[in-house]
C-alpha cells in the first residue's frame, strides 16, 4: 500500500500543488491558531506535501515527512529537514524528541485493506505520534470529516470504492466522523474528550473536492462540499512519558 501511495502522489504532485489553492483559506485559519503553539518548538509536519499551515520562522526546528519525494521537491529552505517516509514508519524520529506533531488533511489518505483495518491504522498512527512527543507536547490534526450517515455509506461501499480507486492507481481514502476521530485521539493520549480543542474550518469560493485523488478534475461551490473540516488540538499531559 505504501508503494501505491508513493507512486500516486509522485504522479500527481504538480497538479496537487495547483489544486491546493482551493483550500488555501483553511491553511490560513490553521496558521492563525497554531502559530503561537509552535513558536520556538521542534515541529514534525507529517504528510506535508510541500504545503505549510504555519509561519516557517516560528519553530526552532522543522521536520517535514511525506511518502512522496516529489511532493517535497518544492521545499528549498535549507533550515527544513525533509524525510521521505510513510506516517506508519516514523522510526527515523527519536521518541520524545518533538514538541508539536502536525497532520493537515493527511489522515484520510492513510488507510488499511478493510474498514476495520483502517480504524486500526488510524490508532497506530496516533500511537506513533504520541511516542514522538515530549511530555506536554501537542498533536495538531486538521481533517475532512463525514457525517454519521455518509460514514455508514462509506463503510458499506468500502471494498467497491477501494477497487475503483486502485483501478486508477489511486490509494484508498478513509474519512472518519468527528466522534470517531476524537475518541481515538482521547484513547491514545489518555485524555478526556472535552480536553481536545476543536475548531471549525470554513471553506469559501470554488473548491477542488478530489484534490488528493484526482486534482483538477472538478470544482464545486464550497457550500456543496459534503465534508466538514475541523481543527483538533490535543496535548500530552506533563509527567506522562511517551
Amino acid at each position: 500500500m505504501k508503494d501505491r501511495e508513493q507512486k500516486h502522489f509522485d504522479r500527481i504532485s504538480e497538479k496537487y500543488h495547483k489544486a491546493s489553492d482551493s483550500w488555501k483559506i483553511i491553511y490560513e485559519q490553521i496558521e492563525k491558531r497554531i502559530n503561537p503553539l509552535i513558536t520556538d518548538k521542534v515541529v514534525l509536519d507529517v504528510g506535508n506535501g510541500g504545503l505549510f499551515a504555519y509561519d516557517l520562522a516560528r519553530p526552532s526546528q522543522i521536520l517535514v515527512m511525506d511518502v512522496s519525494a516529489n511532493q517535497l521537491s518544492s521545499i528549498c529552505d535549507t533550515r527544513i529537514t525533509k524525510i521521505v517516509s510513510d506516517a506508519r514508519e516514523m522510526r527515523t524520529i527519536e521518541n520524545g524528541s518533538v514538541d508539536v506533531i502536525i497532520f493537515v488533511m493527511v489522515l484520510h489518505h492513510i488507510s488499511g485493506n478493510s474498514f476495520c483495518e483502517s480504524i486500526e491504522t488510524l490508532e497506530g498512527i496516533l500511537s506513533e505520534a504520541r511516542s514522538k512527543l515530549r511530555p506536554g507536547g501537542h498533536l495538531v490534526v486538521a481533517e475532512a470529516l463525514l457525517s454519521p450517515v455518509l460514514f455508514r455509506v462509506q463503510k458499506l461501499c468500502f471494498q467497491l470504492t477501494r477497487s475503483i480507486l486502485h483501478r486508477f492507481g489511486v490509494s484508498m481514502v478513509f474519512f472518519c466522523t468527528q466522534t470517531i476521530l476524537a475518541e481515538r485521539i482521547a484513547k491514545v493520549f489518555e485524555i478526556e474528550l472535552q480536553e481536545i480543542e476543536t475548531t471549525d474550518l470554513n471553506l469559501k469560493g470554488w473548491v477542488d473536492p478530489l484534490g488528493g485523488c484526482f486534482p483538477g478534475l472538478i470544482k464545486i461551490p464550497a457550500s456543496m462540499h459534503p465534508w466538514d473540516f475541523k481543527l483538533m488540538i490535543a496535548s500530552l499531559r506533563l509527567g506522562i512519558e511517551s
